[in-house]
């Protein structure tokens, strides 16, 4: 089986969590580049996990690197741009949560998933922990879990 070529977009805290688990956990995928708006932290996220290709540009990316899914760990107000870059690219995504800020952003999110057809996936396990349950049904309405 061939592996699932993935970018990370965004190198912070989360970002990482997802970075190792590509390169070291999951062996169906691999993790090709790393995207971050800092340089600095791009490069050294991607010499932590041993990721040749780092940028600060999702678009250089896309064009550049043969990648099957974007795996998004960056900041919420981020996550519709990135999502809408990647599916108009015939990617599929992993977001991290939460999905958006409002309600209508995530509407616009759903919109693009279905009109690219991409496989999509929001990252939320705690979705039943007492301590998120009573607002998340305000802020997340669950879109896709493929």
């Amino acid at each position: 089986m061939d592996k699932v070529r993935f970018v990370l977009v965004g190198a912070g805290r989360a970002g990482m969590v997802h970075g190792r688990n590509l390169t070291s956990y999951i062996q169906e995928a691999e993790l090709v580049a790393i995207v971050d708006i800092d340089e600095g932290r791009a490069r050294q996220s991607a010499e932590e996990v041993g990721v040749k290709k780092y940028s600060t540009s999702l678009d250089d990316v896309l064009k550049t690197e043969s990648i099957d899914a974007v795996c998004i760990g960056s900041l919420t107000f981020t996550h519709r741009e990135i999502v809408e870059k990647a599916a108009e690219a015939g990617k599929h995504v992993f977001s991290e949560k939460p999905l958006a800020q409002s309600p209508e952003e995530a509407k616009k999110i759903k919109e693009v998933v279905e009109k690219t057809g991409i496989k999509f996936q929001i990252g939320f396990m705690r979705r039943y922990d007492p301590a998120t349950v009573s607002y998340t049904h305000l802020t997340l309405p669950t879109i896709y879990s493929v």
